[in-house]
């Protein structure tokens, strides 16, 4: 009878064991990640356009600043091969979108020297802005460097986002063709509508850093280049403005990772994230008039003016909350 007991006890061992050993040594591991968070930022658009006109040099420019300070909700899907060894591999897609329109402000800022020859701001308004965000990401690493407090990857990917959002609303001042100022408060009007792609193959590196057995960091830092195609409609001067331009920029996120298995990697897990996006490109767009303008003096329907000098900035970050499994 004690040999049979000492037989069962040593058996439970070995099984623990075994299962236990085979977890720790699982040949892949995958991440589920729901996502909540707070995206703030802005996209600025700056149209800056000169021409000659009797010997004398006329100066435009325009500058649209449209808000990004949004809730966003998602989530995100990580696949790792041989995790924990020399030979892992790391694969993730996300993707995440609005929870509700933007909060901040969209300001239009105007200049030029033209009819006075002195250039000077002419206009100033600020409107309501709602609009979507749409995310998706794609990254591959290769882990290339480990130790026992953390490890070190080359990481690649690929980033889309398109924003679209609706103006509504006019409120500030403009001078006439005089010079005269005049203020005016036009609520819920809508006065223009943009549209904005981002195309962002990106390259950098990842850095896992553990804590304890039960908490670790990591954070990826990569640069991109930014292919980006954007389209706004001013609704009340009946004109389009169209380009596809392209630039570079930087992409970097972190992330604090708190695990409740016993097993590190395994089970339930919470992390505080973000992630911060800086892009800057410039190209020509062009201008085309489906209607005639009311603030020029003839008649602009079909008109189509190119080769416009055109240039985007883009500043965002997001801070956001996961409650995860890993298994």
């Amino acid at each position: 009878m004690k040999n049979i007991r000492v037989v069962i006890i040593s058996m439970i061992i070995t099984l623990f064991f075994n299962n236990a050993l085979s977890a720790q040594t699982k040949p892949y591991s995958v991440n589920f990640k729901p996502y909540f968070g707070l995206n703030s930022g802005k996209t600025d658009y700056t149209m800056d356009l000169k021409y000659p006109d009797g010997g004398f040099t006329y100066f435009l420019k325009s500058q649209l600043e449209f808000p990004l300070d949004q809730t966003m909700v998602g989530g995100e899907v990580e696949l790792k091969l041989q995790p924990g060894t020399q030979r892992e591999w790391a694969f993730a897609v996300g993707f995440c979108t609005h929870a509700n329109d933007p909060s901040g402000i969209m300001y239009d800022h105007d200049w030029t020297n033209y009819p006075s020859r002195i250039y000077e701001k002419v206009s100033y308004t600020e409107s309501d802005a709602k609009g979507k965000n749409y995310i998706l990401m794609v990254a591959l690493d290769k882990l290339m460097l480990i130790g026992n407090k953390g490890s070190i990857s080359l990481s690649g990917g690929f980033k889309y986002q398109k924003i679209e959002q609706d103006i509504y609303g006019l409120k500030g001042w403009q001078l006439d063709l005089d010079g005269v100022k005049f203020e005016f408060d036009i609520p819920d009007v809508h006065g223009l509508f943009y549209e904005i792609t981002y195309k962002l193959p990106n390259a950098g590196f990842r850095i896992n850093y553990f804590l304890n057995q039960k908490l670790s960091f990591n954070s990826r830092i990569a640069y991109t280049r930014a292919l980006i195609t954007d389209f706004d409609d001013h609704l009340l001067r009946f004109k389009t403005t169209e380009s596809e331009i392209t630039g570079n920029g930087l992409l970097a996120d972190f992330g604090l990772r708190m695990d409740f298995g016993n097993i590190p990697g395994r089970g339930l897990f919470i992390e505080f994230d973000g992630d911060f996006t800086y892009i800057k490109a410039s190209g020509t767009s062009t201008q085309s008039w489906y209607g005639d303008d009311p603030l020029s003096e003839e008649d602009d329907t079909g008109q189509i003016l190119t080769g416009i000098p055109h240039e985007i900035s883009t500043t965002q970050f997001r801070i956001g909350l996961v409650l995860g499994l890993g298994i």
